[in-house]
């Protein structure tokens, strides 16, 4: 260990760059001698380093000293500033803290006539992330109040914020009079909901009369600022007390009032902010993302205060909940970083510990992103401990969990989990500990998961917690569904929801009833599960939650769609629309009736399903969703093509373009891409639809945050253009000359497949081969076709979804027969056919029957006396097997033209991965939606949709790329 034993004075260093004064070369000296007495491990101390250099710990929160920040300043620009803030007049100061309401040259904002919803703007990014910001210094005694408020002390920032609000009634400082009543109002609700799950309902309406009486007062002296946020506190009462009905309407008055005041953008941006918050309750979780755009359009990119870096960062991180929460991994990252950037230029450890938790949550949503995860359960453990929170550290340990358990390290994973457990219970988290419990049951397998499950009920009974006691009976519910015990996990279900009925918690008996629905549909009770689910949405609807009333509905629609029952998964469809309509929800409604076109189509055909499609772009285009019109209107396209109306799909397809890149997401505007790719090949735009696939994988490449399974999802796009490229020039030879097309698929192709195989997706797994089988196809390579036919095979025996074993018997049958190995050939055409007869699929049946025609007469031709053939007929005779199975060809070799729309045999058949794939995504909660690919879709290869489909069933398969267009408000999305 070095030990320190003299240190020179700085005396005769000159000045910092930007300290502007010369006290501070004095005052550093006194600094170094008590640095004598701490030596340092590992290495001295140079000449030129100090103690002062160091920033303070981020939970330590503590006011750097305005003599000392100039020492730490980088440029003269953020000197100057500081030197500024140093002895500002009365009225600056007010104006830095938390704006000055109308003393502010307001900017002018144009005045909306009514703020249904937040209109998408252009995408701002805030500070970077993994960007290490300035320290945020700038502080005031409303900051300070804040502070304390954060940190659990209720009364003590109560106080503190009634002496700032006295104090601006004195100076007469109306809106900065109402920014301490509104500090006053959040101590308040934090003191009625922060010690029981229950809130003091007494407390908060106290509250809410009080500062309801002070927006009157504010609203009777003119002072209409100061008005407007004390409406805002209103608001967040409402939605303490669950009132989301009452807080939206209170919240977008605030903003109308601000706007006509023509607030500072500041105070806007506040506004958003509490709808932000307002609309995360209401699980509404694309307007949040929509509206925070909007606050960070109101707020600078590096906010300069910390009441302006407070209203981004919680912006922010509700945004990464919510995008969490629907699945979508990227951008969750990408605001979750960012929040957790801010908060730590603050100083603020516990909130940036909770943006971490995010991103390592988001990390585990993406297939191969184990490292980030683990290094983000990481961060955001250690941030947890130095809060001491061990609330917020159970949550840490889980995040951690979940990072192990996709690294299938299960030892990590059960010691993770187990610390988690044993920090929820510490605190009592009945939430987190039902949390923990179903991962770690997840991990200890069926055997040991309703052991699991009993300790908890005998600890629960223990310390005689009736709640948390009714909570581990619906563990021990979800145990016995583990272990194919329904009927005794109905009654523990049963009993569940009495416990919670007597107890009158109206939130745990609904999320008990939609168990039951669960539990009653695995027992194949589903006339039970359909009273059941009626109870469900009545207790929903009763506690305001929509969404949840909805998720009962999502959930049948998915069980109904695996039974075959059409018209019913249609009838729950058409419910989930009526309920967002009821409640208003016209974002959510606009997203559920795009859901029900695709459900449409597959059962009443293309005609029905544009015209709900068409519905759901007005409803987007009203709402102002960029975003929404664009999937919208993509979706239209594919069925403009379907109906051969070619045109048409072409000027939808630029509008929903043009609209995709004015939004300002790239991931809308990658899928869209895609989307319209595919639609401009069924028109034969190949160049164009070549252009926009490049275009769509570069955006996917270029993105900040790496997702490999968007990745595989554009080289899917990318390779299925070259393969309908391909096919045309087979069918059409002479026309143009694309040698490379079937090359660059086969390449493309094996990208994706390499993708898939890292990711352990075997869905994708299935369709890389089966592009790469085509391809070879297509270039009457039969030896790699027969080997990617037997390796489809081998998948799809694999496979759990044994739906795959027809189109994968098809595609053995088309090789063998391009190889000329008839019998072989023959004997897969039968198992195919017996497999479609059992399935009923009676277009399949068609096809084995063409081919087995076929067969038939290419054997009869083989066994005739051989006789000399010239070169002509030697080339013809040797690709007849495949000439054979693309009926166009065929029928012009034979004069007889192309009959309008008769494409002929698809290669696999009809029913492919993509449609069969779509009862493994029922199935799977962790997945968004089937709805799109339902197992009676009429489909094959996404590769070769717009080429081998008949006439009426073009758009019945979608690549992977649009198949996240599906509505939202269908199948078992988010949850």
């Amino acid at each position: 260990m070095a030990v320190i034993t003299e240190v020179d004075s700085d005396d005769d260093l000159p000045p910092l760059v930007g300290s502007g004064s010369t006290n501070v070369q004095k005052a550093a000296p006194q600094k170094q001698e008590k640095m004598k007495s701490i030596p340092r491990q590992g290495k001295g101390v140079s000449d030129d380093e100090s103690d002062d250099e160091l920033p303070p710990l981020i939970s330590s929160g503590a006011p750097v000293k305005a003599e000392i920040v100039p020492k730490v300043s980088k440029a003269p620009a953020e000197a100057l500033q500081v030197k500024e803030n140093q002895e500002p007049p009365r009225s600056a100061a007010h104006a830095r803290g938390l704006g000055a309401g109308r003393k502010v040259e307001p900017i002018a904002t144009p005045t909306p006539a009514s703020v249904p919803a937040p209109a998408p703007v252009a995408h701002t990014p805030a500070i970077e992330a993994g960007e290490v910001p300035d320290r945020i210094v700038s502080k005031d005694d409303l900051d300070d109040a804040t502070d304390v408020l954060d940190d659990g002390h209720f009364e003590e920032a109560e106080l503190l914020a009634e002496e700032v609000r006295r104090q601006a009634a004195a100076d007469r400082d109306a809106a900065r009079e109402a920014d301490a009543l509104r500090v006053v109002t959040k101590a308040q609700v934090r003191a009625a909901t922060g010690i029981s799950e229950i809130p003091d309902i007494e407390v908060l309406e106290k509250a809410l009369k009080a500062a309801r009486s002070e927006a009157f007062a504010f609203e009777k002296n003119g002072e209409s600022v100061a008005q407007a946020i004390m409406q805002l506190a209103s608001a967040e009462i409402y939605l303490a007390m669950d009132s989301h009905a009452e807080a939206l309407p209170m919240a977008q008055q605030a903003l109308l009032l601000l706007q006509k005041e023509g607030a500072s953008r500041f105070r806007i941006g506040m506004a958003y902010r509490s709808l932000v918050d307002i609309y995360y309750a209401q699980s509404r979780y694309s307007l949040v993302a929509i509206t925070t755009e909007h606050v960070k359009q109101h707020i600078a990119k590096k906010p300069a205060t910390r009441v302006e870096a407070r209203e981004l960062a919680g912006a922010l991180l509700s945004c990464a909940k919510a995008r969490v929460a629907a699945t979508e991994a990227v951008q969750a990252v990408e605001a979750a970083e960012q929040a957790c950037t801010l908060y730590e230029s603050m100083g603020d450890a516990r909130n940036a510990a909770s943006a971490a938790c995010e991103a390592a949550k988001a990390y585990n949503l993406m297939k191969g992103s184990q490292v980030q995860a683990r290094r983000a359960s990481s961060r955001a453990l250690a941030l947890a401990r130095e809060t001491c929170d061990s609330k917020l550290e159970a949550a840490a340990c889980l995040c951690s969990c979940m990072a192990s358990v996709n690294a299938q390290q299960v030892h990590d994973a059960l010691k993770a989990a187990k610390q988690a457990l044993a920090l929820a219970r510490e605190v009592r988290d009945i939430d987190m500990i039902g949390q923990v419990l179903q991962v770690l049951m997840q991990i200890s397998g069926q055997e040991r998961a309703s052991g699991i499950a009993e300790e908890e009920l005998m600890m629960a009974k223990k310390v005689g917690d009736r709640k948390r006691e009714a909570f581990a009976q619906l563990k021990m519910a979800a145990a016995m569904a583990m272990q194919d015990r329904p009927r005794e996990a109905i009654r523990r279900v049963t009993e569940a929801m009495e416990q919670l009925r007597q107890i009158g918690d109206l939130k745990g008996e609904a999320k008990a009833a939609y168990l039951l629905v669960e539990l009653q549909c695995q027992a194949k009770r589903t006339m039970d599960a359909k009273r059941s689910a009626k109870d469900a949405q009545r207790l929903f609807k009763e506690i305001g939650d929509t969404k949840g009333a909805v998720n009962v509905l999502q959930y049948l629609t998915s069980v109904f769609l695996e039974a075959g029952e059409q018209h019913e998964a249609i009838q729950a469809a058409r419910d989930q629309v009526k309920v967002f309509r009821e409640a208003g929800f016209k974002e959510e409604e606009a997203s559920a009736t795009l859901g029900l076109a695709e459900m449409t189509q597959q059962t009443m055909g293309p005609r029905d399903a544009l015209r709900l499609c068409k519905d759901a772009a007005s409803m987007f285009n009203s709402v102002g969703d960029i975003g929404g019109e664009a999937r919208a209107l993509a979706q239209c396209t594919q069925l403009h093509v379907s109906l051969k109306s070619n045109s048409t799909a072409s000027e939808t397809a630029k509008r929903a373009e043009e609209l995709a890149r004015s939004s300002g997401d790239a991931k809308v505007l990658a899928t869209t891409l895609q989307a319209c790719a595919e639609a401009y090949t069924g028109t034969e735009r190949f160049a164009e639809a070549l252009d926009l696939a490049k275009e769509a994988l570069q955006l996917v490449e270029k993105a900040p945050v790496k997702d490999e399974a968007a990745k595989a999802s554009a080289l899917a796009c990318l390779a299925s253009v070259h393969l309908q490229t391909g096919h045309h020039d087979v069918n059409h030879p002479g026309i143009r000359s694309r040698p490379r097309g079937l090359k660059e698929a086969v390449k493309v192709s094996e990208d994706a497949l390499a993708i898939h195989r890292k990711l352990n997706d075997q869905s994708g797994e299935i369709g890389g081969v089966q592009r790469i089988f085509h391809a070879h196809l297509l270039g009457q390579d039969g030896p790699n076709a027969l080997r990617y036919a037997r390796e489809y095979m081998e998948l799809a025996q694999r496979s759990p979804q044994k739906e795959n074993l027809g189109p994968a018997l098809v595609s053995l049958c088309q090789a063998h027969f391009l190889c000329r190995n008839y019998e072989e050939a023959e004997r897969a055409n039968l198992e195919a056919r017996a497999i479609f007869e059992k399935a009923r699929s009676r277009e399949n049946l068609e096809i084995c029957d063409q081919i087995m025609g076929e067969l038939k007469q290419e054997m009869e031709r083989s066994q005739r006396p051989t006789q000399p053939m010239g070169k002509a007929n030697t080339t013809q005779g040797a690709g007849f097997g495949y000439n054979s199975l693309l009926p166009e060809r065929q029928a012009r070799s034979q004069g007889n033209g192309v009959q309008p729309g008769g494409f002929g045999v698809p290669a696999g058949g009809f029913s492919s991965s993509e449609s069969t794939a779509a009862a493994n995504e029922i199935k799977s909660a962790e997945r968004k939606s089937a709805r799109s690919n339902d197992p009676s879709a009429k489909g094959f290869s996404e590769g070769l949709r717009g080429a081998f489909t008949n006439r009426n069933s073009t758009n019945s398969t979608r690549s992977g790329a649009f198949s996240g267009f599906a509505g939202r408000g269908l199948g078992r999305g988010e949850e």
